[in-house]
C-alpha cells in the first residue's frame, strides 16, 4: 500500500511558504501602483514617509500632514511633478488595479504547484 500523507507536511509548507510570498508580492505592488497617484511636490510622502507593515499586512504613507492631503483638505498640491497626483489615492489604486493584483496574488499562490 502506498501512503501519500507522509507528504502532506512538505506539500503544505511549500503551500503556506507560497501565500506568505504572494502577500509580500501584493504589498510590495500595491504600494508601487499607489505610489504613482500620491501628490509629491519633494518626493517625502511618496519616497521617504511610505512604509510597508508586512507583519501587519499593509502599507502606510505618514507625515505630520498626511491626513490633509490624502482627503484634499488645506492643502492644494500641484500637479507639475506627478500630473496623476490627487487625493484619495488609495481608494483610485484599488480601482484601477484591483483585479491585477488578484491574478498576480493568485499566480504566485498557484506556481507552487
Amino acid at each position: 500500500m502506498a501512503d501519500a500523507t507522509k507528504y502532506f507536511g512538505t506539500v503544505a509548507k511549500n503551500i503556506r511558504n507560497q501565500i506568505k510570498e504572494a502577500e509580500r508580492e501584493l504589498l510590495k505592488d500595491m504600494k508601487d501602483d499607489t505610489d504613482l497617484l500620491v501628490p509629491h511636490d519633494t518626493g517625502m510622502t511618496r519616497f521617504t514617509d511610505t512604509f510597508i507593515d508586512f507583519k501587519k499586512k499593509s502599507v502606510m504613507w505618514t507625515n505630520e500632514y498626511i491626513e490633509f492631503i490624502y482627503f484634499g483638505l488645506k492643502f492644494m498640491f500641484q500637479t507639475n511633478k506627478n500630473p496623476r497626483a490627487g487625493a484619495l489615492w488609495i481608494e483610485r489604486s484599488i480601482s484601477k488595479n484591483i483585479t491585477h493584483w488578484e491574478d498576480k496574488y493568485v499566480d504566485t499562490i498557484e506556481s507552487v504547484f
